[in-house]
């Protein structure tokens, strides 16, 4: 295996593919690709120093589906009757393969964030991840033609089938916001953008599904043309420059994260004083700096579309009102407060909610310049409700409606 073999890798070569299946060095190398490729997706996206297990998602992730994509496959081959008594050396070697595909998610290291707009910076990242998701499939559907000794369409369909499962699978653990389409929630631009692409890929995903599971069924119980296992059997090692490379991908990072990691760690300090509910803290800690000082784009806590619910804006709000902060750290929250008060149904009918709490929300809208605006557009409803609300709140509204 030398140096060219990866990039030759990259674009399917079989010669290549064949030289790191056979590498005994190769999952080594695999190992620090994967490592560096962490660290392409999260240098400038989470505080390292103090949570470096982010940089274990990428390993184990890509371990487990390695391994499950191989045994697999694994029990298919074997009805498709290849010789049996070679299962460790053939997952060491696709694991191999699997893992060499790291580099593509180097592309993710692009900071559009940093030079384009923000919903620029949306569609920009989503057009990467879709190059390196259709490359990494075409890589995938050619690893396994060579390794199983298939044709196009057994290896289509089987890589289909994983693949499809294993984004079904992501999206439902990750906290994308998909309840807008669900719900009639209108979300914010960049939000609503993410929203729809991961909502648009579980719709397709669902649907093609039964599709590669009847083509994967019929493989399966297929005996012709029967199925060879390529020779893995470790030969030959990486030459010395293949090895520097591949530690020197990870070593690259060393210089370029104290510039991201700065950010990283005064986001990091914010939300954790915020989400222990250290909230008065939290807010002039972010007083104390500039909103520029912060991750581009960055949106403190709440974040509950995104399944990050503490602190509570209310909660937030109330200290804001309390002991004013600094004005882009008050505008950051008051504007979310005033668009959660116009979202559909139980949101936006904050005077039906608990006694505590609607008292609470009017004490805030008493404080802003959306409150009176509110009040008068709610009027009507809440007066129908006489007998439920006290006769103080019932006046507290109504002096809010009437002021100018």
């Amino acid at each position: 295996m030398r140096l060219m073999s990866i990039p030759r890798f990259m674009v399917g070569d079989r010669e290549a593919i064949q030289s790191i299946a056979t590498c005994r060095h190769g999952l080594l190398i695999g190992l620090l690709l994967v490592f560096s490729a962490a660290l392409a997706r999260e240098y400038d996206a989470e505080y390292l120093v103090k949570e470096p297990w982010h940089l274990l998602i990428s390993l184990g992730s890509s371990l487990v589906a390695s391994v499950l994509f191989f045994v697999t496959t694994y029990r298919i081959a074997l009805n498709r009757r290849i010789e049996k008594g070679q299962f460790l050396q053939a997952m060491r070697a696709f694991v191999t393969l699997f893992w060499m595909t790291a580099p593509l998610a180097w592309l993710y290291a692009i900071p559009f964030e940093r030079f384009l707009s923000p919903m620029s910076a949306v569609y920009a990242n989503l057009w990467v991840l879709k190059i390196v998701s259709v490359w990494r499939l075409f890589l995938m559907i050619k690893i396994f033609s060579l390794f199983w000794g298939c044709g196009f369409k057994a290896a289509f369909m089987c890589v289909m089938l994983i693949a499809d499962i294993m984004m079904l699978v992501a999206l439902a653990i990750a906290p994308f916001p998909v309840i807008n389409l669900m719900g009639g929630i209108r979300l914010t631009g960049l939000t609503e953008v993410v929203a729809n692409t991961a909502f648009t890929m579980q719709f397709l995903g669902a649907c093609t599904l039964p599709i590669w599971l009847l083509g994967v069924f019929v493989i399966y119980f297929e005996r012709n043309p029967s199925w060879k296992l390529t020779d893995v059997r470790c030969r030959d090692g990486a030459d010395r420059w293949t090895i520097l490379a591949a530690a020197g991908s990870v070593l690259c990072w060393l210089p370029v994260l104290p510039w991201t990691q700065t950010e990283q760690k005064i986001r990091y300090e914010t939300e954790s004083l915020l989400m222990k509910g250290r909230i008065k803290e939290g807010l002039e800690y972010m007083s104390g700096r500039k909103a520029d000082d912060y991750p581009p784009h960055w949106q403190p806590p709440p974040r509950p579309l995104f399944g990050v619910y503490k602190p509570r804006l209310i909660d937030v709000m109330l200290v804001v009102i309390e002991s004013p902060p600094a004005p882009w750290v008050a505008d950051a929250y008051v504007g979310r407060f005033e668009r959660m008060l116009q979202l559909p149904f139980w949101l936006r009918l904050w005077w039906l909610r608990p006694e505590e709490e609607r008292n609470k929300i009017l004490l805030i809208l008493e404080h802003m310049p959306f409150g009176p605006s509110n009040a008068r557009q709610n009027l009507e409803q809440i007066e129908k409700r006489q007998g439920e609300l006290s006769q103080e709140f019932l006046d507290r509204v109504r002096a809010l409606a009437n002021r100018k």
